[in-house]
């Protein structure tokens, strides 16, 4: 094999490897990290890479390429997380669509009005999204930088594929252009150990690219010792690289098995042992912020109730079953009626009985619950505010149960009472931490139950934040390693524009609303996720499959949800002030947790009415076609109005001001120097230059010369001021000189300068002008 020829093939080779452990990367840590997926990851990470590869390939300079790739992957990943790329496809669509639009206009005598609609609107939409991700990121910055934690898998996701951008552009550079290959894939492999350790997860992963880095370290340090015999002229068998390679093999496989059979030091435990406990703390809250959660094993106690779909065996009911009373529940709200007296519209409630945390994959089950006996009106909690007291007086079918059913957070019981608590509540409960009960038991048939209900509208809901209590985010925030990839993908695309944790909520719901209903639903296979299998294949079903799907994309993005069954609202019965419950009222929804509020039901059924929350939160409507959620205008104006009301706010639009002109000039004064003749780009930066000069050479005479106008400046801003200053001005010499050669080659010499060195003198009146603008704004220091 000929010299070339095994050049290519290494050279391959190494970038096979190289994405290999590229990939390897991305999938453990999509593995541990909480609301990531290898296919949000894969891209960027294998793109990095790429360029990283490419650039080493370019004449650039390693400044020049990694500036080069910081200015191409923090936007790209920006827009290709933020999932703006639709959004920004739908802007220059619009855009081009307003070309023939203006060329009529132009050349007809008549002018026709452009139709600039569908432009503004995409527009707002894509300002609207770039708005919410910058305040979600905001809040996740605030929220970190004072020790909070906060779940947002979005602004964890963007954190995650910065560093993984980095790194994998790090490695393609490292690998192409020195062949260093411990040096390219160090960085990965420290940072998949860190992982993988603080998290309990598997290394398998990390045993396969220390594998391939290993290979990579070998090949390379082959090539360089081929590299060195040829330039020694050592002579050598050509069967000395296939014994080599074969040599690389084993040994790479003998330390990989050593590797992983010998125990390990544990990052985590030795760090611990190091840090102080303020420190321990800290590190923690950056953690879980990032995403990062300790794998924990499955618990080994007995479920409160086995898997499976919790109304899965009212499918098999006759008809007539189903229209057996459950039970009658009255509230007081409303006097008895008779018929056809008045119009009655009563209070939607939900009567819950049992709370599920738990999804396995293919149904619902809780966690170890304690049981303890409560006397009669044994108070549960105490009147929070913003909560509104329901009492229900309910009446229940003998023979069918012993549970307890009530709205909202219960309060009280006047009977004999089991409650089944997974976590018991303070001494103090509140709604919001009331303790975490999976359900209560009673033998008496009627009993009455005050509970409270949450008074809160949309506003309120919205501006709540993501700093949860560390009992809900270790609970219900947790998902099997068993859900499928495109489940997580599609909760990351629902929520990408929703800046509040509450607009991600109706994101979630308004897209499972468009399911249709039907209790003639084949059950998934036993091999299938039961979310899977609704959201991709039946994208139909009844209750549980609704309330399933929305609490796990809900905890998919950080939200925490859990599942509730109980009974709909039933059939108010007028004459009698009573809510008739039947068994074909038996009902699954969601409830999604609010810091400063509690949990609040969400309905995603689309046979159900959906909740409106404009003012009443218990009034009800009937199921609306709802549209996909929409950043408004008005919602812009208010977060721009809530950001510059406060010091950082303004200090923070002003700097991206300052950027956005300095940027704008610099653009402009290239693009409009290209776009002139050569001739008149050299008189027109000379000229400038000149006019600088004269404020700060106020002693040059009047009929000068280029050269001295060269000499009294570079002597003005090279000698003497500040050491600053001095390091400012330390180039401007050799481009003041440039920028003079141009000119006196144009005016004097035969042979006037080439568009190539026209080009280059552009460059560098870049440079020199901001030294020159920095000279006259600090003029009294030179």
């Amino acid at each position: 094999m000929t010299f070339l020829a095994w050049n290519w093939l290494r050279r391959n080779v190494s970038l096979v490897l190289l994405l290999s452990a590229t990939v390897c990367l991305v999938q453990a840590l999509g593995e541990v990290i909480r609301g990531a997926t290898w296919s949000l990851f894969m891209p960027v990470s294998l793109a990095a890479a790429l360029c990283g590869w490419g650039l080493s390939a370019s004449r650039l300079s390693p400044k020049q390429a990694w500036a080069s790739l910081t200015a191409l992957g923090i936007p790209g990943v920006f827009i290709y997380v933020g999932g703006l790329v639709r959004p920004l496809g739908r802007l220059i669509l619009s855009v081009l669509a307003l070309i023939p639009q203006v060329y009529v206009w132009m050349s007809e005598s008549e002018r026709v009005p452009i139709d600039t609609g569908p432009l503004l609107a995409t527009w707002t939409e894509l300002i609207g999204q770039v708005a919410g991700l910058f305040s979600r990121l905001w809040d996740w910055w605030v929220a970190l930088s004072v020790g909070r934690p906060i779940v947002d898998p979005l602004a964890a996701g963007l954190m995650w594929c910065l560093l993984l951008w980095l790194v994998s552009a790090w490695a393609g550079w490292r690998m192409h252009r020195n062949s260093q290959a411990l040096q390219a894939l160090a960085p990965g492999m420290v940072v998949m150990a860190f992982v993988l350790d603080y998290t309990r997860g598997e290394i398998d992963l990390l045993v396969v690219y220390l594998a391939i880095l290993l290979t990579l370290v070998g090949l390379t340090k082959d090539e360089w010792r081929h590299v060195q015999w040829g330039q020694r002229h050592v002579d050598y068998a050509e069967s000395i690289r296939l014994d080599t390679l074969a040599m690389v093999g084993v040994v790479t496989i003998a330390l990989v098995l050593s590797a992983a059979g010998t125990p390990s030091l544990s990052w985590r435990d030795l760090v611990e042992k190091l840090r102080k406990p303020e420190q321990t703390a800290a590190d923690d809250v950056l953690a879980e912020s990032l995403g990062l959660e300790v794998q924990v094993d499955a618990a080994t106690t007995a479920p409160y109730r086995s898997d499976g779909l919790p109304r899965r065996h009212l499918l098999d009911m006759p008809p007539e079953q189903l229209q057996e009373v459950v039970m009658t529940v009255s509230t007081g709200e409303l006097p008895p009626i008779p018929e056809a007296t008045i119009e009655v519209h009563p209070n939607h409630y939900y009567w819950r009985d049992i709370t599920y945390d738990v999804y396995s994959g293919v149904g619902w089950s809780s966690s170890t619950a304690l049981e303890v006996p409560l006397p009669p009106s044994t108070p549960l909690l105490d009147a929070p505010p913003n909560y509104r007291l329901v009492l229900q007086h309910v009446k229940r079918t003998p023979g069918l149960g012993t549970y307890v059913y009530w709205t909202g957070t219960l309060a009280q019981v006047n009977a004999d009472v089991d409650i089944a608590w997974r976590t018991k509540p303070p001494p103090d409960p509140s709604p919001t931490h009331n303790g975490d009960m999976l359900g209560a038991l009673t033998e008496p048939d009627e009993f009455t139950v005050v509970s409270y209900l949450p008074q809160v509208d949309a506003d309120q809901l919205r501006s709540t934040g993501s700093d949860y209590p560390p009992e809900i985010t270790s609970r219900y925030l947790g998902l099997p390693d068993s859900i499928p990839e495109r489940v997580l993908a599609l909760a990351r695309e629902l929520t990408q524009a929703a800046p509040t944790p509450y607009d991600r909520a109706i994101a979630i719901e308004s897209y499972l609303r468009t399911f249709p209903y039907t209790l003639e639903v084949q059950p998934p296979p036993l091999d299938r996720d039961v979310v899977d299998y609704f959201l991709f294949t039946a994208q139909q079903g009844y209750c549980d499959y609704y309330a399933s799907a929305m609490v796990v994309l809900a905890r998919a993005v950080g939200l925490p949800a859990r599942m509730v069954i109980g009974y709909a609202s039933g059939t108010y019965n007028a004459p009698t002030a009573e809510y008739i419950v039947r068994q074909k009222d038996a009902h699954s929804w969601a409830e999604i947790y609010f810091s400063g509020i509690g949990w609040i039901e969400f309905e995603p059924t689309a046979a159900q009415p959906a909740i409106d929350r404009t003012g009443d939160a218990n009034a009800s409507l009937p199921p609306p076609n709802l549209p996909a959620y929409r950043p408004t205008f008005s919602w812009l104006k208010a977060q721009w109005r809530g950001l510059i009301s406060s010091l950082g706010g303004q200090l923070l639009v002003a700097g991206m001001g300052l950027v956005l002109l300095f940027t704008l000039w610099q653009l402009g004064e290239i693009g409009f120097l290209h776009l002139l003749p050569p001739q008149t780009s050299i008189s027109r930066m000379y000229s400038r230059l000149e006019k600088v000069s004269t404020r700060l050479l106020p002693d040059l005479p009047g009929g000068h010369t280029p050269h001295q106008l060269e000499n009294a400046l570079t002597h003005r801003l090279m000698s003497g001021g500040h050491q600053l200053l001095k390091k400012v001005f330390s180039k401007a010499d050799g481009e003041i000189e440039r920028i003079v050669s141009l000119h006196v080659a144009q005016v004097f010499s035969e042979h006037p300068p080439t568009r190539t060195q026209v080009r280059a003198g552009i460059l560098t009146w870049t440079r020199l002008r901001w030294r020159l603008w920095i000279a006259n704004r600090w003029r009294r220091y030179l």
